[in-house]
């Protein structure tokens, strides 16, 4: 009898983890691999431009932020803009010497921080808008902002930080003191710049503006989401043969719009939300962007229990669109994350 109920317990221990690897082989893609400047591997909100013609050897350039968990002697210290190119989307290298921009001893000293960058092409050069925030030493100080650039005319040697908009001060300033995850278009020679605008009883607006050169704002207009409720936090937006679109991570998911105007965006889609135990974007999503070549290309912030990455969803079309995938990360290494997570849950 004992003989039997050691059978049968085994037996279900068995069948629950074959279920439990089945569940997760779906979840059997890879981010990308990309390598960071301060050695955790551990990119972030990913900003990425595609030239049909190579533009200085490449077709694919992105900018990113390293966001390590681990990082000291403060989480986003190495928070800091970084370039990296491809020519085909998913092998990504160095070109520069990485970070294009970093921190100085009193800046760390005061807990400041670079985020959310943005690359833009305006007449043969690459321009990384990104903002600066200055802490003052108070880890929840977050209103001494800048909005700022750096550029180049060949990728690798980049010009020296240019202070945009002082958002902390009135004067001149049209956008607001907040200018989250700002998604910048240059055409017809002015800047378009969608971006996350101040909060309302736990509801964030997506804004709109215009400018000429980057520091004189107008026309402000707050943006319409229609079809589907969402609270935006990070966001991107590129104009696609005649269409605008919208990515917005809303703390949880990526969901995609459209607009013919760039004011009203109508949902189309959800394209991913947080995936089970065991995923590269398991535990969460963030800023998300999407580009043409061939295919669709949305290129999405992500983070499991060790490290922040970047992966790729595709698709010949916005239906088709999913997470790519790659056999870099085996179902045998994310069921070693789930069985990991089940035994924390467990003590």
């Amino acid at each position: 009898m004992i003989i039997f109920t050691i059978s049968i317990s085994v037996f279900a221990i068995v069948i629950y983890f074959i279920y439990q690897w089945i569940r997760l082989a779906p979840y059997n893609q890879a981010p990308l691999d990309i390598k960071t400047f301060d050695g955790s591997n551990s990119p972030y909100h990913p900003s990425v431009l595609f030239f049909k013609e190579e533009w200085n050897g490449y077709k694919y350039w992105m900018a990113e932020t390293p966001f390590s968990p681990q990082c000291k002697p403060y989480m986003d210290r190495n928070e800091c803009p970084s370039i990296h190119v491809s020519n085909n989307g998913v092998d990504w290298e160095e070109i520069a010497k990485n970070p294009i921009d970093d921190l100085n001893e009193k800046e760390i000293k005061e807990l400041d921080y670079f985020s959310d960058p943005h690359l833009v092409y305006v007449n043969g050069k690459l321009e990384c808008w990104y903002r600066f925030t200055h802490r003052s030493g108070d880890n929840n100080y977050y209103d001494n902002l800048q909005l700022v650039r750096k550029t180049s005319y060949d990728g690798i040697n980049w010009s020296d930080r240019e202070i945009l908009v002082n958002l902390a001060t009135a004067e001149g300033n049209e956008l607001g003191n907040m200018v989250v995850s700002p998604a910048i278009i240059y055409s017809n020679g002015r800047y378009r710049m969608w971006y996350v605008d101040s909060e309302s009883r736990g509801q964030r607006g997506l804004a709109y503006s215009e400018s000429e050169d980057g520091r004189k704002w107008q026309n402000k207009s707050a943006c319409r989401l229609i079809g589907a409720q969402n609270n935006p936090w990070h966001i991107d937006v590129n104009f696609i043969d005649g269409i605008y679109y919208l990515i917005s991570y809303d703390s949880n998911n990526l969901t995609i719009w459209k607009s013919e105007d760039g004011q009203k965006f109508h949902y189309i889609k959800e394209l991913l939300s947080p995936s089970v135990t065991g995923s590269f974007y398991g535990d969460s999503l963030y800023r998300a962007c999407i580009i043409k070549d061939e295919k669709l290309k949305v290129f999405f912030s992500a983070k499991d229990l060790f490290r922040t990455y970047i992966g790729l969803l595709e698709g010949e079309n916005i239906p088709q669109i999913k997470v790519v995938q790659n056999g870099q990360h085996t179902t045998l290494y994310r069921f070693a994350i789930f069985i990991i997570n089940k035994k924390k849950k467990s003590l």
